[in-house]
C-alpha cells in the first residue's frame, strides 16, 4: 500500500543486485489469520454499511489503491460517562470480527437530537479497520512495477479528522427516541464525513457511490447504550 501501511510485507523488490522494502505503518493493526469473508446481508434495519475506495498521492510501491467494505451489526459497547459527558460506541460485524467501527466525543448531553462536531483526533474521531488481503508489489524498482503480487493479510486503519493525512473534521448526529427513560437504551447515529484516511500516509478514502462515484461518506449506526454518572 502506501509508504508506511505495508509493515506485514516481508517480500523485497529487486532493483539491480539492491533492494527496496516498504518500511511499517504505525497505524496498522495486527489482523486476524485468516481472514474471514463478510457475509453480513445487506439492507438489515440497524446494521451499518461503508463502502470506501481509498487512493494514495501516486501509485507505487509506496502508494497503494484498496477497497473497504463494512457492515457492523453487533454491539461491542456504548458506554455514556454523564458526569464527564463522554461517549464511546464501537459496532463489529458478527462474522468477520476484523471488520468494526468505532466513535468516540465529548460535550454529550441527553436530548432527543443533537449534533456533536468530530474535529480532535485524540477525543472526538471515528475509525473503521477491516482485514483485507492485498496483492504485493513486484517489479524491477519502487517505480517501475505493479500491485500484482502474491496476496499478504492485512488489517487497515483510516481515520478522521487526521491532519497527518489530510482528512477534515466530521460530525455525527445523535438520535434519542426516549430521551427521559432509563439506560440501557437505544441511540441513533448518523455520521457525516468529507473523507477518511490512513494515519501518517497518502491514502485518502472516500464513499464508493453509484458507478463508482467517489462522494463523502455517510452512514447511520444503532447501538443500545449504557450510563454512568
Amino acid at each position: 500500500m502506501t509508504k508506511y501501511f505495508l509493515s506485514s510485507l516481508v517480500g523485497l523488490v529487486a532493483c539491480g543486485g539492491s533492494s527496496v522494502q516498504a518500511p511499517p505503518h504505525p497505524g496498522e493493526i495486527k489482523g486476524p489469520d485468516p481472514i474471514v469473508v463478510m457475509t453480513t446481508p445487506p439492507g438489515l434495519p440497524g446494521v451499518a454499511y461503508i463502502n470506501l475506495t481509498c487512493n494514495p498521492a501516486a501509485i507505487d510501491c509506496n502508494g497503494q489503491p484498496f477497497t473497504m467494505s463494512i457492515a457492523g451489526d453487533r454491539d461491542d459497547y456504548c458506554r455514556i460517562d454523564l458526569a464527564q459527558g463522554k461517549l464511546v460506541v464501537q459496532k463489529r460485524n458478527a462474522h468477520d470480527p476484523s471488520q468494526t467501527i468505532s466513535l468516540r466525543f465529548d460535550g454529550y448531553a441527553v436530548a432527543a437530537t443533537q449534533r456533536y462536531a468530530l474535529d480532535d483526533g485524540s477525543r472526538r474521531s471515528v475509525w473503521l479497520t477491516e482485514g483485507l488481503s492485498l496483492p504485493t508489489w513486484t517489479g524491477p524498482s519502487c517505480y517501475n512495477g505493479s500491485w500484482s503480487g502474491a496476496p499478504s493479510k492485512h488489517t487497515v486503519a483510516v481515520s478522521a479528522p487526521d491532519p497527518s493525512c489530510g482528512s477534515p473534521a466530521c460530525s455525527v448526529q445523535v438520535a434519542d427516541a426516549d430521551p427521559t427513560g432509563a439506560f440501557p437504551r437505544p441511540l441513533r447515529f448518523h455520521v457525516s464525513c468529507d473523507s477518511m484516511c490512513v494515519s501518517n500516509d497518502t491514502d485518502v478514502c472516500h464513499a464508493r457511490g453509484v458507478g463508482g462515484k467517489a462522494g463523502s461518506i455517510e452512514f447511520d449506526l444503532t447501538a443500545v447504550c449504557d450510563a454512568s454518572r
